[in-house]
């Protein structure tokens, strides 16, 4: 089965539907979305509807539970909780109640998903050390497991007891006795490159590609600015960060 994986829309309807594109044009049998609709982009409600209509499991991530006040935003930075408050002022009820209503975390064959990490999915902790990827890859339920969170696609790759990190586009998984890759960002990638980030991946030969796509991130810098949220927010999409 081949599986199409995104995160971290972050309102940002011209990045998904981008995505969505070469999505269509890859034909995966399935689709998983690891969260965070919501937060930073000017577009929460044209976004949550986008992604509701694609029947996929999608994850709850936390800016998604931020705008429906299920989280504290104080350690949010002051960009992030102006565009928190800005986005809870632009969703309806359905779409609170629609967030509201995602789960933490999901299984499904091979596959264990999370915003976050599986560990402590509700804390929506930082992955930033071998270690602590070596203990998520040693105990997480499943043969890959797949998260979003930082913006920035990486592998770790478990064989023979050793923990090796990769930031290939193209994963080869069949050596690896676990694997836990995060699926970059679609709306606000932070690896400095500003194209969307999605991911393929297909179970019967465990071969993964990060795939990038450009879209037009000007349009949604001026959106951005139009919209009154920080002008910040769009200067990062030109750089990637």
């Amino acid at each position: 089965m081949r599986w199409g994986i995104f995160s971290d829309i972050h309102a940002n309807l011209p990045a998904l539907e981008a995505v969505l594109a070469e999505v269509d044009a890859a034909a995966p049998d399935r689709l998983l979305c690891l969260g965070d609709l919501v937060g930073y982009g000017p577009h929460p409600g044209e976004v949550v509807d986008r992604v509701r209509a694609l029947e996929c499991p999608v994850l709850a991530g936390n800016h998604d539970l931020a705008v429906i006040d299920r989280i504290d935003t104080s350690c949010f930075n002051p960009y992030a909780r102006d565009a928190v408050k800005w986005t809870i002022e632009m969703l309806t009820e359905d779409h609170r109640e629609y967030l509201d209503s995602l789960p933490m975390t999901w299984e499904g064959g091979e596959i264990a998903a999370v915003h976050g990490t599986h560990d402590e999915p509700e804390e929506f902790l930082y992955l930033q050390s071998l270690d602590h990827a070596e203990r998520l890859l040693v105990s997480q339920p499943r043969f890959l497991g797949v998260y979003g969170h930082t913006h920035v696609p990486v592998g770790f790759l478990l064989a023979g007891g050793q923990v090796a990190l990769t930031y290939d586009a193209r994963m080869d998984l069949r050596s690896a006795e676990r694997a836990l890759v995060n699926v970059g960002s679609v709306g606000q990638p932070r690896d400095e490159d500003a194209r969307a980030a999605w991911v393929l991946y297909d179970d019967e030969t465990r071969r993964l590609e990060v795939r990038r796509v450009a879209y037009d991130f000007e349009s949604v810098v001026t959106q951005i600015k139009d919209a009154g949220l920080p002008p910040i927010l769009g200067e990062r999409l030109r750089h990637g960060l």
